[in-house]
């Protein structure tokens, strides 16, 4: 299945609620912000525009990025994972591909990615079979149907051999409060017990908190939502998974003892958020 051209999700009643994320829109304001020269004009005017009013935005969204490429090693190497699987990636980063650590760190592991557009996944294989990226499989579905893209035969060939780690990247501050919990639910059902979902999302916060997550929104990807760490650690209860010891925390502590507070500061910031499934 595919999520392009955009559709809306659907409550537990069956009613339509939103229009889904555009990530096709989403992962070109990343690259904006993050200094891709594959950004288009239009992107590249609105990131000045962010970094004018909030400077730093493009550091956050790397430090959500690099939290992805610890989490994807820790996960191949320490947190029992034989396969990792990337959703809302975006297009590779332009500072390296997210899985390569992991891949490095553990040979025998195996990768794939879900796109929600075509474009982007047209443009991710061909960097990957351009830059020998490995064992990488891909499959097409909405992020916000784990139902769905966990069937599609490249991924479900991965969950058939064991707990998997599902990346969630900066997702969740686009999605409303149900959703999120809906999304984290689907995990627990259908994810191999043992199996972790290594999550990243933007906290705005502040007087001023509402007018940055709109000027954030102006790419055209979707509503920026003003999400807490204590939600983020409610769903993960609600849903019955089990969050990691370390909490919701700054995504650059993620693995790093020292040097990075583990509490957010006021203020925009990136956190994290490790669960697993139980049994």
């Amino acid at each position: 299945m595919t999520c392009w051209p955009e559709r809306p999700w659907k409550r537990e009643d069956g009613s339509a609620a939103e229009t889904i994320v555009d990530w096709r829109a989403v992962g070109r304001l990343r690259d904006a912000l993050t200094g891709s020269h594959r950004a288009g004009a239009a992107e590249r005017k609105l990131a000045r525009e962010i970094e004018a009013a909030r400077p730093g935005t493009g550091q956050l969204v790397e430090s959500g990025e690099e939290f992805h490429r610890r989490a994807s090693e820790w996960a191949v190497t320490e947190g029992g994972a034989r396969s990792v699987v990337y959703a809302a990636a975006g297009r590779p980063p332009h500072d390296g591909a997210l899985h390569a650590r992991a891949a490095a760190a553990a040979p025998d592991a195996r990768f794939a990615y879900v796109f929600g557009d075509p474009e982007t996944e047209l443009f991710t294989r061909s960097h990957f079979e351009r830059t020998g990226a490995g064992r990488v499989a891909f499959a097409r579905g909405c992020c916000e149907d784990p139902e769905g893209w966990l069937r599609e035969p490249g991924i479900a060939e991965l969950t058939a051999l064991g707990p998997v780690s599902v990346q969630l990247v900066l997702a969740l501050h686009w999605w409303p409060p149900e959703l999120c919990y809906r999304v984290l639910l689907a995990f627990r059902r259908e994810l191999p017990p043992g199996s972790t979902v290594c999550m990243s999302c933007g906290i705005v916060s502040g007087p001023q908190a509402r007018e940055y997550a709109d000027l954030l929104s102006e790419g055209g990807g979707g509503r920026i939502r003003l999400h807490s760490r204590e939600q983020i650690a409610g769903w993960i209860g609600m849903a019955g998974m089990v969050l990691h010891p370390a909490g919701v925390t700054d995504a650059r502590a993620w693995q790093r003892p020292w040097g990075v507070p583990r509490r957010p500061a006021a203020g925009p910031c990136v956190v994290e958020a490790v669960c697993s499934v139980p049994g």
